[in-house]
Formats: C-alpha cells, structure tokens, sequence
C-alpha cells in the first residue's frame, strides 16, 4: 500500500479542506490511501493515520507549510515516520524551519514545487516506480 499524507502546517484561516491534487491523485493511482491532516486538526484524528505508517509500502507526503506555524499534533504523526522503516518522498510547497529538520532526521528530501502543475508531476515522478 502507498500511503499519500496531505500536510498542513499554516495559519487556520489559509487550511484546505482537501488536496489540491485529491481528486486528480485518485483518478490516476488507484492503490493509494490518502489521509489529509493539518496542525490544527484534533489529536484524536492524528492519531487515526499513526497505524497507517507501518502499513505502508512507500510513503508519500505532501507538504505545504508557512515558518512561523506550530507543528500542532502533527508532531506525533512525524514521531511515528520518524520510526518508520518505509521509504518516504516528499514534495512541498512553503519553508518551514523546525519542518526542515524533521525531514532530514527522516531522510526524505523534499522537492520543492510552486504549482499545482509541478506537484502533479513530482507525485507522478515519484509513484512511476511503485
């Protein structure tokens, strides 16, 4: 299974309530599960995606993310890929200090993108493999 996480990290009134590629993603990759979380969700729905990680084969996260947020309860879902043995890609979209960090303790480098065009095409770079 490949496990695509949407993250957010960004001011409350700039979240999406789903991915920009959501729709596009599920049209195209049809063995993938997709959960979508930001920094404001409720810890209990974090909490939903942690069993999902060991699970999956591949991990993909897309990341959009303005520097002075709080991570919020994302910190537990980067704990459990922080544990994680499954490889893990990552595109985003923003600059995120703390963020930047975490990812190298995971070993995913990000690929930045500035449009949705761009992000299409990382994703499809990245599951061409799977």
């Amino acid at each position: 299974m490949i496990l695509y996480l949407y993250l957010q990290i960004k001011p409350i009134d700039q979240i999406n309530f789903t991915s920009p590629l959501g729709t596009w993603i599920k049209d195209n990759f049809k063995d993938l599960l997709i959960a979508e979380l930001d920094n404001h969700s409720e810890s209990y729905l974090t909490s939903q995606a942690l069993p999902l990680i060991p699970k999956a084969d591949k991990i993909v996260l897309h990341i959009e993310a303005s520097d002075k947020e709080e991570l919020g309860s994302l910190k537990v879902l980067f704990e459990g890929l922080r544990k994680s043995k499954t490889s893990i890609d990552c595109i985003i979209h923003g600059k995120h200090t703390l963020l930047d960090k975490l990812l190298k303790m995971l070993a995913a480098k990000p690929k930045p993108y500035t449009n949705s065009e761009r992000a299409k095409q990382l994703v499809e770079e990245i599951l061409e493999d799977h």
